[in-house]
Order: structure tokens, then C-alpha cells, then sequence
């Protein structure tokens, strides 16, 4: 039977204080023995670990004996010393294992057992229950693990996410441990998410999206939003590294709020009642076909990701409408066009109109619906599968002008499709479904 090691040392743990092996968690959920903890301390500033696995800081303070493992560590050698066996790993013949025997672990795979035992543990405390092949004994306790281990992320299990790696190879880390339900396919979750362009916390953010509204189906465009809604409790807040091409990549963070409806609250106002209530027609034909955003509430960033924007007022840029009870005609108040084909709005930006819309244009206030998605080359087709990112059935409410984006919504038509030349980079191919409101 193999024993987990400490993957700084690869000395195998120990659950009493022997030679310094027992297992503390650092506060990332990392553990390693007791010996190699202290010589990180006594070689730090402050009284601070840097974790080796994750370079997560961790103040002496909060460095506590990961007791799941050691219980584990405990129940294994007693289970050994039963059988008459008095050998370790280390005079195993792992080369050319017993027949019938599991082969051996890999260090990565004896560190990620001991994360997921600490996982075990958490899990224990949070929700009052016993993982059935946590603390099992005898000549199973490996095959369970290394089961557990390389099945990834999962609901049996979900705090071994806690930090590492994904099975859609995406780095995560856990910043706040949730405390409720874990969502199932088919359901609807709020969350909020926030991307930066070149680190976490840095004045580059690509975006901030508070209280998105999204049904987690399998068809996801992404294996990595998909896989990391379905891991996370309600509550949880997890920081994941996206990488969007060969040599890019953008720092996301995650806040699963709740559950819905189960979380809705139950006096919700009548404007919110109402948000519920419209647009269900309209909406019901796209459900079937993997329109899985219902509603989103945009707050931009003031410095707009590091970007200026031009300022226009709202009255400037809602020129090209008319109010609520007539439509300009069709083509009316458009831009004269360029050589190339494509307009520029009031704001600079440039355009040009791919199909015309024959509804209403809508106004300050009023929600509407739209498909979004961006290329990053021009010449790449916008339904050819090169799509760098899409939303399919939004829904915004066009509270005040902006950006291009404000912008472009309160000049189109139901039905128009444009495409525009994202000022910050990227080809945007935008589709305004429907007003819903009016």
C-alpha cells in the first residue's frame, strides 16, 4: 500500500509529530509535512509562506495540521502493520508491481490525493457527511483516490477544485469558499464575472458583468464555463487563467451567487417582476436552441478597461431615433459610407449594416434582446465556428450612453444585423432580436 509524501521532500507523512511529517494545509489547501512548512517559514520575511504548488501567500497564523489526511495517514499504517506488512513505498518494487496490485502513484497524483483528502475534510465540516471512499482501509484506499483524483471536477467532490488545474486544462484558485447548493445541468444561476487583460486586480479589464442570468447547458460554447459553474457552491468566488490563444491570455473571476428560482427573492419589486414576465414569447422560441442568457445587468469600468471613450451625450447619440410612437424609415439618418463599405457613427466607430432591420429602434430605458459575437481576424466568417467569444439571446436594458456598444443598440431596428470594428480590437457581429419593452 502506498503512502502519500510531501512533494517538496517526498518523505512519506506521518500522523504523529515524527521527524516532523505530519501534513499542515496551507491556507491555498496545499499540504505538505510539517519540516519542509517550518524551513519555508524560517526562510520567509513577515512570517509568510509562499506556497511552492501555487505561490499563494500564507501567514504562520493560519498554518493548521491537515487532520483529514493525517487521519487517513493513521488509518493506512494501522491497516499495514494488521497485515503483517511492514514495508513502505520506498522498498516497494514500483517498476514491476505485485499482479492484481494498483501501480504507483505519480508525485503530481500523491499530491493531488492529498488535496483532495484536505478536500474531504472541508467538505466534512461544511456539509455535516462522510465522502463513502474518504476514509476507507486496506488495499483500496489507493485505487479510490487515484479514482477520485483523476475524475476531476465533481459534484461527489467538489472542493478539490480548489486549486490546480481543470480537466479543460484552465488554472483556477478558490478565493472564497462557498457555503450552498452546488447548480445541476439545465438550471439557472446568478453570478457575476469580472476579466482583466493582463493579471488579476490590474486597471486593464476587459470587462464587469454583475448579475448575469445563466442556464447551464452542455452545449456550452466553452468547456471551461460549463466545468466551472457546475463546480462551485453558492457563494464561492474562484479566479480562473483563460487562455484564448497561443500566446494570450485573460484572468477571469467568478462569484456564483445563487441558484434560481430557489434564490429569487420573494418580494421582488414590480419592474423586476415584470422583467420576468415580458419578453417570454419572444424568448420561448430561442429556448431550444441554446439561447441560455436571460438577462444582464452591465456596469462598465470608468476608465473602460484602461481605454479612453469618447463621451457623448445621451440626447447626441439617441439622435437617430424616434420616440415611442414612430419609427424613422428604414435606412434613414445612416451615416454616408466610407469607400469600404462601412459608416462611422457619432462616436468614430466604424460599420456597416449587414442586414436591415424592419421593427421599431429602440429608446433610452427600454430593454432589449441581441446576439453578440466577436472575430478577431476581418476576414474570418461569423458563423464559421471562428467565433473568439458570443452570448446568443441577451438581454440589456439601455439605461445611458456609454460606449459604441449603447451606441450602436439605440440606432438599429428589430431584425438588423451589423458588423463593427471593435475600437479596442476584435469584429463584432451584433443582432438586435427585439424590444421588450413597449
Amino acid at each position: 500500500m502506498l503512502l502519500p509524501k510531501c512533494s517538496v521532500c517526498s518523505e512519506e507523512y506521518h500522523h504523529d509529530a515524527v521527524n516532523n511529517k505530519q501534513p499542515p494545509v496551507l491556507r491555498c489547501g496545499h499540504s505538505f509535512c510539517a519540516g519542509c512548512v517550518r524551513g519555508l517559514l524560517d526562510n520567509s520575511r513577515h512570517h509568510t509562506i509562499e506556497c511552492p504548488a501555487c505561490r499563494r501567500a500564507t501567514v504562520e497564523a493560519d498554518v493548521q495540521i491537515n487532520y483529514g489526511l493525517s487521519d487517513v495517514v493513521q488509518q493506512m499504517r494501522e491497516a499495514l502493520a494488521a497485515n503483517g506488512d511492514t514495508t513502505t513505498t520506498a522498498n516497494n518494487n514500483t517498476t514491476h508491481p505485485a499482479s492484481g496490485q494498483p501501480a504507483p502513484l505519480t508525485d503530481r497524483q500523491r499530491q493531488e490525493e492529498a488535496d483532495y483528502l484536505m478536500a474531504v475534510r472541508l467538505s466534512q465540516e461544511i456539509n455535516g457527511e462522510v465522502h463513502a471512499n474518504a476514509l476507507s482501509t486496506g488495499q483500496g484506499d489507493t485505487v479510490a483516490v487515484r479514482y477520485l483524483v483523476s475524475g476531476g471536477c465533481s459534484a461527489a467532490a467538489p472542493s478539490e477544485c480548489r486549486t490546480g488545474t481543470t480537466p479543460s486544462v484552465r488554472s483556477h484558485e478558490v478565493v472564497s469558499e462557498g457555503t450552498g447548493r452546488l447548480p445541476t445541468v439545465g438550471q439557472q444561476v446568478l453570478y457575476d464575472i469580472t476579466v482583466w487583460n493582463d493579471g488579476f486586480d490590474t486597471t486593464n479589464k476587459a470587462y464587469d458583468i454583475p448579475g448575469l442570468i445563466h442556464r447551464v447547458s452542455p452545449r456550452e460554447r466553452d468547456g471551461w464555463w460549463y466545468e466551472a459553474l457546475l463546480s462551485m457552491k453558492e457563494g464561492e468566488v474562484r479566479r480562473i487563467i483563460v487562455h484564448t490563444d497561443a500566446s494570450d491570455q485573460q484572468y477571469v473571476q467568478l462569484r456564483l451567487i445563487c441558484i434560481i428560482p430557489e434564490c429569487w427573492p420573494e418580494n421582488e419589486d414590480e419592474e423586476t417582476q415584470q422583467t420576468s414576465v415580458d419578453g417570454d414569447d419572444e424568448a420561448e422560441s430561442d429556448a431550444d436552441d441554446g439561447d441560455d442568457l436571460l438577462e444582464i445587468s452591465i456596469e462598465y469600468d470608468d476608465n473602460n478597461g484602461g481605454h479612453d471613450t469618447h463621451q457623448t451625450s445621451a440626447g447626441t447619440a439617441a439622435s437617430p431615433q424616434a420616440t415611442n410612437s414612430s419609427s424613422p424609415a428604414i435606412g434613414a439618418h445612416r451615416p454616408q459610407q466610407t469607400s469600404d463599405g462601412f459608416s462611422v457613427s457619432p462616436m468614430g466607430v466604424r460599420y456597416r449594416i449587414t442586414r436591415e432591420g424592419t421593427g421599431r429602434v429602440p429608446t433610452l430605458d427600454q430593454r432589449v434582446k441581441y446576439d453578440f459575437a466577436i472575430v478577431e481576424d476581418e476576414s474570418a466568417q461569423f458563423d464559421g465556428g471562428d467565433e473568439a467569444d458570443e452570448l446568443n439571446g441577451a438581454v440589456i436594458r439601455l439605461s445611458a450612453v456609454r460606449d459604441w456598444f449603447d451606441e450602436a443598440l439605440l440606432s438599429m431596428r428589430d431584425g438588423e444585423v451589423r458588423h463593427i470594428i471593435d475600437p479596442h480590437g476584435g469584429y463584432v457581429q451584433l443582432r438586435l432580436i427585439g424590444i421588450l419593452d413597449g
